[in-house]
């Protein structure tokens, strides 16, 4: 039969030395990335892209798109409210007839722009401006 002390023991080398692995060799032995994992990475490069962009934005003075648009919007309600657009509304349940004029959404949208949230001029009429369609 077999002898036991014949068999190997572990001073005798029996069992491998563990392979010492350079940073480079683990990056190789890493398994090949998968669909989603490319489509998180790239995603994670776009969101960093936006917000470089957005950095560099708020840097040179630009106004961020929602903060025009919040203020459009703040103009338009105030408008309407002056010109008391509600009531109307109520009582003839139609739109036709009603408007706001450009020079109280411009001007309404600048104030809370410059005034309120401490954008300069020249910056917060160039971006509201095209934000409007009004020039490129």
């Amino acid at each position: 039969m077999f002898d036991i002390e014949s068999f190997p023991t572990p001073c005798d080398n029996f069992f491998p030395a563990a392979i010492p692995m350079g940073p480079s060799e683990v990056e190789d032995a890493v398994a090949p990335e998968t669909p989603s994992a490319r489509a998180a990475a790239a995603k994670r490069a776009e969101a960093e892209r936006k917000r470089e962009e957005r950095a560099k934005r708020k840097a040179d003075g630009v106004p961020d798109r929602r903060a025009v648009d919040s203020a459009v919007i703040g103009a338009i309600v105030t408008a309407a409210a002056r010109r008391g657009h509600g009531r109307t509304i109520s009582q003839t349940k139609s739109l036709a007839g009603l408007a706001i004029s450009l020079q109280d959404l411009v001007g309404g949208a600048m104030q809370e722009l410059v005034e309120n949230r401490g954008i300069g001029q020249q910056q917060a009429k160039k971006a509201l401006l095209v934000r409007l369609g009004l020039a490129r």
